[in-house]
Formats: C-alpha cells, sequence, structure tokens
C-alpha cells in the first residue's frame, strides 16, 4: 500500500514513530502528538480506498460513531482530520498486545484471566450498545490488551447505528460485513446484525480464550459459515477443560443460533461474569436465559454478496453457487455468498 504524504501542518502536530498496523482500508501509525506530549496512534484512509466513495463513506462513519462512545473499554477517539483531502483519525495508543497476539502466544487462557478480559468485553459492548451502536466486527484482532492487563475494544470501521430513522447505514441489502467465525448465523442468513449478534461474537471470544480453538471448524470459509448456521455449538467440557457450571451456561446462551435465546444485556452478562469470578459454584441468574424480543428481520432468500474480513489463517475469495447454498443451508440464507478480503 502507497504511504500517505504527510502535510507541513499534520507534522507540526504530530511526529510519525513506525507503522504498526494495516489493512484493506487503512494504515495505523504509532505517532508523537507535539503540543500535550503523548504517544497517539493515528489511522489513515489508503490511497487506494480513497478512490472508493464507500471506504470514505464508512471512514466517515467509523469517525463518527467513534466519537459518540466514550468508556474505559473502547479505544477512544482522539481528534481528526484530513491530509490534503485524506482523511485520518487520532486515537489513543494502546501500548500492549493484541488478544490475537495474546491468544498466539498462549493458545488458551486461563479460566479466570478469560473471565477477566470477557467481563472488559462486556462493559464495552455495553457502553457502544447504550448508544445504539453495533460494533458487527469482534474479533481477537480488535480486542487490545494495554500494559496492565485491561482489554479495549477498537476499530469501529464496520459498526453501524440500530437508532430508529438513522441515515448512517452503507450497507446494502444482501450485503454481509465481518469475519467468518464471529458472524452470527442470524447475519449468515443476510439479516441485520444487532446487539445480539455482537453478544454471540463476544461468545465465541469467550470459548476460544478458554479452548484455544472456534466454536466450529471448516475446511473452507464456506463450510465453516455454514456449520455456524446448521449446527449446535460444541459445549466447553467437550473440548476437555475444567470450568465451572455456569460458565459453561453462560457460554452456551451467547452462542444459541436463535438471536432471540441469548442474553439481551451485555450489562448482565458482565455482571454473571463477575459472579462467576468470584463464586464458580453458584448458579447462574435465570433471567440471563430468559428469551429476548427478536429485533431481527425475518431471513430473505435474496442474491447476496459476502464481503467478509477472513481470518488470518485463510486469506481467500471463495464463491458459492445457488445450488451448493440451498443444499447445505436447506433452502436458507442467499443465492450467492462472495467471500472477499476487506480489511476496515
Amino acid at each position: 500500500m502507497d504511504e500517505p504524504v504527510f502535510t507541513p501542518e499534520f507534522t507540526r502536530e504530530y511526529e510519525i514513530i513506525c507503522p504498526v498496523g494495516s489493512g484493506g482500508m487503512a494504515r495505523v501509525y504509532k505517532a508523537r502528538q507535539r503540543s500535550l506530549e503523548r504517544i497517539v496512534a493515528v489511522k489513515v484512509l489508503s490511497p487506494l480506498a480513497f478512490t472508493e466513495e464507500d471506504s470514505r463513506a464508512r471512514f466517515d462513519l467509523e469517525r463518527k460513531l467513534s466519537s459518540q462512545i466514550k468508556h474505559d473499554n473502547i479505544v477512544a477517539l482522539l481528534s481528526f482530520g484530513d491530509l490534503a483531502g485524506t482523511p485520518y483519525l487520532v486515537f489513543e495508543f494502546i501500548d500492549g498486545m493484541s488478544l490475537r497476539e495474546l491468544l498466539n502466544r498462549r493458545n488458551r487462557l486461563p479460566v479466570q484471566q478469560a473471565l477477566r478480559i470477557a467481563r472488559d468485553i462486556a462493559a464495552g459492548l455495553a457502553a457502544a450498545h447504550a448508544v445504539k451502536i453495533v460494533h458487527r466486527d469482534l474479533k481477537p484482532d480488535n480486542v487490545l490488551m494495554d500494559i496492565k492487563g485491561v482489554a479495549k475494544i477498537s476499530d469501529f470501521g464496520l459498526a453501524r447505528s440500530i437508532r430508529p430513522n438513522k441515515q448512517s447505514q452503507l450497507t446494502k441489502e444482501g450485503i454481509i460485513l465481518g469475519t467468518p467465525g464471529y458472524l452470527a448465523p442470524e447475519v449468515i442468513r443476510g439479516e441485520p446484525a444487532t446487539p445480539g449478534s455482537d453478544m454471540f461474537a463476544m461468545g465465541v471470544l469467550l470459548y476460544e480464550m478458554i479452548t484455544g480453538s472456534l466454536p466450529h471448524a471448516g475446511s473452507s470459509d464456506r463450510e465453516l459459515l455454514m456449520r455456524y448456521v446448521r449446527e449446535e455449538i460444541r459445549p466447553l467440557s467437550a473440548s476437555g477443560v475444567e470450568v465451572p457450571e455456569a460458565l459453561e451456561q453462560l457460554t452456551a446462551l451467547l452462542l444459541k443460533r436463535d438471536p432471540a435465546a441469548r442474553p439481551g444485556s451485555a450489562t448482565r452478562v458482565g455482571q454473571a461474569l463477575r459472579q462467576i469470578q468470584e463464586d464458580p459454584s453458584r448458579p447462574l441468574p435465570t433471567e440471563l436465559g430468559a428469551p429476548q424480543q427478536r429485533t431481527s428481520a425475518p431471513a430473505k432468500t435474496v442474491a447476496a454478496t459476502v464481503t467478509i474480513q477472513a481470518p488470518p489463517r485463510r486469506l481467500k475469495t471463495i464463491k458459492v453457487t445457488r445450488r451448493t447454498a440451498v443444499r447445505a443451508l436447506a433452502g436458507l440464507a442467499a443465492a450467492v455468498l462472495l467471500l472477499a478480503l476487506s480489511i476496515g
């Protein structure tokens, strides 16, 4: 990806130290903000993405949505601007590692550590959901750990507002954004993402932290997606890891295929996680398993292009024909699924 041109106005305020990450839409740099003498992260829209109207609009939406959330478990947006027309965002710099890096080093985490991280994630999601924002791409890469071990949710590049009549929706009907392995079944079927979809992704993270693997495996992204729609999740205990019964029950609730059967409040999930930390033998609060009112629209059978962020272990483009999709999903989901790398 071409390097952005940092203007004199920008360099008077920010000194670029080094690049720290990049994707299809943007590059992130570690920088020093001169006026406040602090280290920050600068996210710059890539020149290639700048030529795409959808990428520019999504980058601008990330700015608007990120500015609405103020919470210790959300990476804070500090400022924004443009480099001769190319937009950039300035975030707090997290001096630590991503949850992905932590899992790569340790494979799986001790139960108490996983519970602590999951509580932070639940608190961050509660803050986002309180202002009617759905993250839509919760995964280990987008959870950053600071040097104190506090987890913060990052990258609202695929987020959407669910406020009534809110004119901030960029995803067209039949387009699915997210990462295979962390997408909720209803999203794979083409329904709109809701807070319940984020709760499912959180359940996947909890499962992965404890077992070292995703709830389902597949030889391809297509097979993985099909399994999430068609098959129930294996219980935590089937992985051979000893966990409290309440934790097994909570994870199973978060990973329910029916979004109406999942816990409806990230705050309550955080409270349940704390209870499990403090008293593992205490039963899970019964209200967590109460059916929630369905907020997703019924699935439609449509021709769909599925733009998906593939996980690091598998980066490729796959096309699923109508015949394959119908056979695998028994009439559910889209007629055409196209998986394409789309990193925001």
